[in-house]
């Protein structure tokens, strides 16, 4: 890709022009904390495309900005299909480009949130590999290890791209997945002890999540027996009951999030063909929520 580069449609949707300025600034953007993706929300007649960014030093106003937000375009249907769009804002790269600012959003606050808006709407890119001092320190901070330290699960370390800080327990004898869902390292310290206590008491928490999943599940379960009631050798699949669903489940991981509400992943041992069992719930109240997901 040479540049200067245009990329995206020639004529912005109007949605989008309604929450960006008309006229074009000249942006730096250190881009970083997530991947590029597209999406098309229903009834859009376009994808678009979206890259996170760690911050950006407008050229044209000469501000600098460290709000984690991200840099948006629509696709072209040749972008789409070729999936080129993956390659022109990456990870830990420092870009210039030309871009539309985005406006205030009076009395909007899902607009107001600057990651939901967006840094900025590309219109071309015109040169990488740009050296910024403000920028560049924003990407070493971004990579910077931060760790917390576990009695039971070790050294857990935050992944950034997902927010969260992860590590591995053991869980009645299964080593399983365990996740602290906030990016604060003295948050994550608080709440590490509650996530212990969940762990140093599983086999009361394992039964009740068990039991609730198939309470909740199992006339479900049964409702996708149906649609393929036959073993591989013709005879009839027996009825599923509660103690097999709750038996059949296979624990895979543990999330606490920074309200101490946790999600509980299992696998479903085929029985929704392999989605995912997932359970909800809050360490005060106990689980409050089941779903096939995936």
């Amino acid at each position: 890709m040479g540049f200067p580069c245009r990329i995206g449609t020639e004529k912005i949707p109007e949605d989008i022009m309604t929450r960006f300025e008309s006229e074009a600034h000249e942006y730096l953007l250190a881009v970083g904390g997530g991947n590029t993706s597209a999406s098309k929300a229903k009834g859009q007649e376009y994808w678009g495309a979206s890259a996170s960014i760690l911050g950006n030093v407008d050229l044209t106003s000469g501000k600098k900005s460290s709000q984690r937000s991200s840099a948006q375009w629509a696709l072209t249907e040749s972008e789409y299909e070729s999936r080129e769009y993956f390659n022109y804002l990456k990870q830990g790269g420092i870009y210039r480009v030309k871009g539309l600012p985005p406006k205030l959003m009076e009395g909007d606050s899902f607009f107001n949130n600057p990651f939901r808006m967006g840094g900025v709407y590309v219109l071309e890119i015109l040169e990488k590999g740009v050296k910024d001092e403000f920028l560049q320190g924003l990407i070493d901070e971004f990579n910077k290890p931060v760790v917390i330290h576990s009695k039971l699960f070790g050294e857990m370390t935050l992944e950034r791209y997902y927010g969260w800080f992860e590590g591995r327990g053991n869980w009645l004898g299964e080593t399983i997945d365990v996740d602290i869902s906030c990016e604060e390292k003295a948050q994550a310290e608080e709440l590490l002890p509650k996530l212990e206590e969940m762990f140093e008491n599983a086999e009361r928490w394992d039964k009740d999540i068990r039991t609730f999943a198939a309470g909740e599940l199992t006339e479900l379960a049964n409702d996708w027996l149906d649609a393929e009631n036959e073993d591989e050798d013709g005879e009839q699949l027996p009825e599923i009951t509660e103690e097999d669903f709750a038996r059949r489940i296979k624990i895979v991981s543990i999330e606490l999030d920074e309200d101490a509400e946790f999600t509980v992943f299992f696998d479903d041992d085929d029985m929704f063909w392999g989605h995912s069992v997932v359970v909800y719930g809050d360490l005060e109240n106990g689980p409050n929520e089941a779903n096939m997901e995936g």
